[in-house]
């Protein structure tokens, strides 16, 4: 088996493991953007995405049907998982160009600017912890590196838990555990595919198959 395909196998196992299983019937799956032609919710919660200027759903070499973003992105909106609840996110991402801005939303929880209120996957920006240009994990006062941002696809998944007194982060990249921090995150239920909620910037690339 090539080092491609065992990647991606890798990424399908861990995706099943992080959403609880690809069934639709899943009580911990809210939101499934499968992307094969439109913005519907496949987990069955009506969590249903609104496109927000131009996005399309072509045909890729790799991936088959999925969204480009860049002219456009998708709202969603409120799914239901609020405060300090935990929460998993995960999705394929791949970039159109490798000078995006930096803080731009690829999928997950975005509100108003404010530490600990997001929780989602961006394009970093330059700090002690994380690299400019770089996918990664962002909660606003909190963020890691997962990968480096390349024109491939990736997949890209962070995981949100506690027992009430204590909160862990974790985040991967490719199919593979890239860290495990205690932090604290209280996002605002608004989830966002491509921008976040309290600036302009779009996510210029291709995504598929994002869950919450």
């Amino acid at each position: 088996m090539s080092a491609r395909l065992m990647c991606l196998a890798a990424c399908a196992l861990l995706l099943g493991q992080l959403a609880g299983a690809a069934d639709a019937a899943d009580p911990n799956l809210v939101a499934w953007f499968e992307f094969e032609g439109d913005l519907t919710d496949s987990s069955g919660h009506g969590n249903e995405g609104t496109a927000v200027g131009t996005v399309t759903f072509p045909i890729d070499s790799e991936r088959g049907r999925v969204a480009q973003l860049g002219s456009g992105y998708v709202e969603v909106g409120a799914v239901g998982i609020s405060g300090s609840q935990p929460r998993t996110i995960a999705g394929w991402a791949k970039a159109d160009t490798m000078s995006m801005p930096e803080w731009t939303n690829v999928f997950g929880f975005t509100g108003p600017a404010g530490c600990g209120k997001m929780f989602d996957i961006e394009i970093v920006g330059e700090t002690d912890y994380t690299t400019s240009g770089w996918y990664g994990v962002h909660c606003f006062c909190f963020e890691r590196d997962i990968l480096e941002a390349d024109l491939e696809w990736h997949h890209l998944a962070a995981s949100y838990a506690g027992d009430g007194t204590s909160q862990v982060i974790k985040w991967y990249g490719d199919g593979e555990l890239k860290g495990v921090a205690t932090a604290w995150a209280d996002p605002t239920d608004n989830v966002h595919i491509g921008k976040r909620g309290d600036q302009e910037d779009l996510f210029s690339g291709r995504v598929d198959d994002v869950r919450i």
